[in-house]
């Protein structure tokens, strides 16, 4: 079993990873960016001001495409909600805005494209643990 999910996996990955020059463009990801591993100054003319990052454990460096994704807190994944429908829709709104309006050069509107999902996912599937054939499958019954 593990090993025919695993070889269907790797077909899929031509398909999936077909993403053109949009994949040239790197930025720096820390899957554990939480307020915890923010340091700010609390006194003096720097308070409020970031001065360190820490916990840098897991970061890697990916192409845009691989980290433009809805945050957790508005997505919906395997079904499951955080949110009511409508404040979903909402908060999708207001961020999907605020990224028309910031993003100058417009590669995490290109990025942000329904056609990467499929790389985003097949991303997420084989980082998984060896022992995730179940999560594997689900991601191949979904996509083929």
């Amino acid at each position: 079993m593990v090993s025919n999910v695993l070889r269907q996996v790797v077909k899929a990955i031509p398909k999936a990873c077909d993403t053109g020059p949009i994949s040239k463009v790197l930025c720096l990801w820390h899957y554990d960016l939480s307020s915890g591993n923010i340091l700010s100054a609390t006194r003096g003319p720097d308070a409020g001001k970031i001065i360190s990052v820490i916990d840098w454990d897991g970061a890697i460096v990916n192409p845009i495409w691989c980290v433009v994704r809805w945050p957790n807190f508005i997505a919906v994944q395997a079904g499951r909600r955080y949110r009511s429908e409508a404040d979903t829709k909402r908060y999708q709104v207001i961020l999907r805005n605020e990224l028309l309006r910031l993003d100058t050069e417009g590669l995490l509107r290109t990025s942000f494209q329904q056609k990467y999902e499929l790389s985003r996912e097949l991303l997420e599937v084989v980082t998984q643990p060896w022992n995730a054939t179940f999560e594997r499958q689900e991601w191949l019954d979904k996509w083929n």
